[in-house]
């Protein structure tokens, strides 16, 4: 058996061939860019104005100032200044000519057409939105490798930038063995189960944005799980496959794997649950092999499966751990496995859940996540915590 931090480092270094395509700003939340992008524009365009008041030349301020006009957003004529006057000004109007400085409309008062104001409240240049002061045209506003979200959406609208090239999802395939395991519109006879991997595999790879476009289910026979795999493995990027990887005389995917070629980077994870995982490349194919019991095939999911397929998108820290927690009660884990116990993240603290067994589901229920609980613990204050 390998270590966890010794499966992720082998995860983290296969060479990824990422292919890349252009989408509609709006539809590339949470991918990942693949260039550099610099503004086409300055932003602001213009000197404007960033609250509602009166625009004035500060050398000209006095207490008492005749209006002379009025700007609003949207307004394109730049209006020259009449010495000694004020305009009136809406938040994003352009600054006239020969004004330097906004008073804001909450502290002047209003007699007979002029504006009244109290000199030592107003600052040189306050409230003045200067052109380029968010970025200059041939400025770096994006970097290849960066998490589009709702606010990248936002900045590239704002210059003007309707299309950006992202790197492309990976293709999945997943094979679900078992010949116990029958879907729910199966009435269940002596010695079945429900499938549960099936389901959870196609809405955690939903989640990551991922259609799963091949689903088989393959008979607990040699011949069928290696041409199951042979075939999916020439249309795919990443096999993942469920169940049959233990050492059972039925678990006839490693011996599948083996005979087809496929490179084993590393079998078996000093880990509880889901010890008997399985890693392998293909060429440029990455193959993993899940166990079987839901919760250990989930857990498995989430720490290398899901990081996998993030740095396939174009996340090259993805193995890296974001978030540490302390736990609410002491856990001392004497074994020699890394435990990944479902969890319930609160108030800063993360509090373990009863019902940690493989093959229980309920506590998932409840989970927000899973928490890290390496071998011999005792130094920890904290704990790697991977949210769902």
């Amino acid at each position: 058996m390998i270590t966890v931090q010794e499966a992720k480092t082998i995860l983290s270094e296969i060479p990824i061939n990422r292919r890349t395509k252009t989408l509609p700003i709006a539809k590339s939340i949470g991918m990942f860019c693949a260039e550099n992008i610099a503004s086409p524009i300055s932003v602001p365009s213009f000197d404007n104005s960033a609250m509602d008041g009166y625009s004035l030349a500060f050398e000209d301020l006095k207490s008492e100032m005749e209006i002379s006009g009025e700007i609003k957003a949207g307004d394109s004529s730049m209006n020259k200044l009449k010495t000694g006057t004020a305009v009136r000004i809406f938040t994003g109007a352009p600054i006239p000519e020969g004004a330097d400085t906004i008073v804001k409309q909450e502290i002047v008062t209003l007699q007979k057409g002029k504006f009244v104001v109290d000199p030592s409240q107003v600052k040189l240049g306050e409230f003045v939105r200067k052109a380029g002061t968010q970025c200059q045209i041939g400025q770096e506003v994006l970097r290849i490798g960066t998490e589009l979200s709702s606010g990248t959406v936002a900045l590239l609208a704002s210059l003007g930038i309707q299309e950006v090239k992202v790197y492309d999802i990976p293709k999945v395939g997943v094979i679900l063995t078992g010949d116990e395991v029958v879907s729910s519109d199966h009435e269940l006879q002596p010695g079945q189960i429900y499938d549960a991997n099936g389901p959870m595999l196609r809405t955690v790879l939903s989640q990551l944005g991922i259609d799963v476009e091949f689903v088989e289910k393959v008979k607990d026979e040699a011949e069928a799980v290696e041409n199951s795999i042979k075939i999916l493995l020439e249309k795919v990027d990443i096999l993942i496959l469920s169940g049959g990887i233990s050492v059972g005389d039925y678990d006839f995917v490693r011996p599948a794997l083996q005979n087809l070629g496929v490179r084993e980077l590393f079998y078996k994870v000093a880990q509880k649950p889901g010890k008997p995982l399985y890693a392998g490349t293909l060429g440029t194919k990455t193959i993993f092999a899940l166990p079987g019991n839901p919760s250990s095939s989930l857990s498995c999911f989430r720490i290398y499966v899901s990081p996998f397929i993030r740095k396939f998108f174009g996340a090259d820290h993805a193995f890296e751990t974001q978030f540490k927690f302390p736990l609410a009660e002491s856990f001392q884990n004497d074994s020699s496995l890394t435990f990944f116990f479902k969890c319930v993240l609160k108030a800063g603290e993360i509090h373990l859940l009863s019902g940690q067994e493989s093959f229980n589901l309920i506590a998932f229920n409840q989970a927000t996540g899973l928490v890290e609980i390496p071998a011999s613990n005792q130094k920890e204050q904290v704990f790697n915590y991977y949210p769902f």
